[in-house]
Formats: C-alpha cells, sequence, structure tokens
C-alpha cells in the first residue's frame, strides 16, 4: 500500500513537471510532446501493469455492517453467605390437643339441662376431677412446684373436668 502511493505521488510530481516545460515547435524538433507524453504514459502504463501485492494476512475482511451487536454480557448471581442456626431454646413440651387453658371453660348444655342442674353437675365433677388429678385451682399451687409442673397439672384437671362434663351430656369448649 506504502508504494502505490508513492507511485501515485510521482506520477502528479511528473505530471506537474511535465506541463511547465513548454513543448518545442514541432518544425524544431519534430516531436512536440512527445517527451511528456513519454513520461506520463509510461508511468500510468508501469502503474497499472505492476503486480500488486497485499500485506498479510491474505484472507478476506468483510466490511463491518453498520448496525453491530455488542458481544453478551454475562452477570453472575451474587454470593450466597449462609450463617449457622442460632442454637434452638427448648420449650416445654405441649400436649398435641391442647384443651381451653386460663380456667375458663364454655359449658353447652346438649339435652336441654337447667341451669341448676349445669351448677349441681359442675360442683359434682369438679370434685371428680380434683380426686383424679390432686390438682385444685381455686387454691394457689405449692411453692414447692415449678411452673412447668404446675400447668401440667392445671391442664389435666381442665380435661378431667371436660371428660366428666361431656359424659352428663355437655359440650365443653
Amino acid at each position: 500500500m506504502v508504494g502505490m502511493k508513492k507511485i501515485i505521488a510521482v506520477l502528479i510530481i511528473l505530471t506537474l513537471f511535465s506541463l511547465f516545460i513548454p513543448p518545442q515547435p514541432a518544425e524544431a524538433r519534430g516531436y512536440g510532446w512527445f517527451l511528456p507524453g513519454l513520461i506520463i504514459g509510461g508511468a500510468i502504463g508501469w502503474g497499472l501493469a505492476a503486480p500488486r501485492y497485499y500485506p498479510p494476512p491474505y484472507y478476506y475482511y468483510p466490511p463491518r455492517p453498520y448496525y453491530y451487536y455488542p458481544p453478551p454480557a454475562y452477570y453472575y448471581p451474587p454470593p450466597v453467605y449462609s450463617y449457622p442456626p442460632p442454637e434452638a431454646k427448648t420449650l416445654p413440651e405441649e400436649p398435641a390437643s391442647k384443651p381451653p387453658s386460663g380456667g375458663r371453660l364454655f359449658i353447652y348444655p346438649r339435652q336441654g339441662q337447667s341451669p341448676e342442674k349445669l351448677e349441681a353437675d359442675r360442683n359434682e365433677c369438679h370434685a371428680w376431677a380434683l380426686g383424679q388429678t390432686g390438682y385444685d385451682p381455686t387454691k394457689p399451687p405449692p411453692e414447692d412446684l415449678d411452673a412447668a409442673r404446675a400447668g401440667q397439672m392445671s391442664l389435666d384437671y381442665e380435661r378431667a373436668l371436660g371428660a366428666c362434663l361431656d359424659g352428663r351430656g355437655y359440650t365443653v369448649r
């Protein structure tokens, strides 16, 4: 490519040079524009006849399109940090079906019992549940009894009272 540029530059200089040399009259020499024509024609012919050498690489590069897609970008997910679970606190086990707690039971008569009959049945079932569990909710628990054991005894009492009232035809919730 550089050689071709040099040839073109030499041709331009020779053309300009030959245009500034006035031709001799034809009768004086008989050649007229022969010398400038020879220089210019020879340079053009030599330029066209010279082999063209291309610099490596010798393979064809297609033109780049006017729309060019950028290469795909790959995004990696952020790292995941896991921490060991905190130490589990052991809670006291509770029964699978927990009866109502807090000492409040709702008793509904299923067989049309009167309020007086309900009160009498409740007192009899209270005495029976007290005998079964050894726990009396009307008195404070002993001081040497821990809270977990006292809670379990309260639940046992409520279950016993509910079973007694259910056997006498009441619904306990």
